[in-house]
């Protein structure tokens, strides 16, 4: 059985295309609007965010939502 993702799994997925772009957490809140230390919560997963947010850290970053069929 596959291992169901968990809000751990998606805001490692964020901190993991940050890093990729070679973003500092300082220039991703530059660029989003969301407070940086409000970025490092989201990223270790100790914050809860909505949608709307994923997708202006999403979207800041070049990246997009797929959904497929398991």
């Amino acid at each position: 059985m596959k291992k169901k993702q968990t809000r751990k799994d998606v805001c490692k997925m964020i901190a993991d295309a940050r890093k990729r772009r070679k973003l500092s957490t300082y220039k991703l809140a530059e660029m989003t609007g969301v407070a940086r230390p409000n970025i490092s919560r989201i990223e270790n997963a100790y914050d809860s965010i909505g949608i709307d947010l994923i997708l202006v850290l999403l979207n800041a970053l070049d990246c997009k939502i797929e959904i497929s069929d398991k």
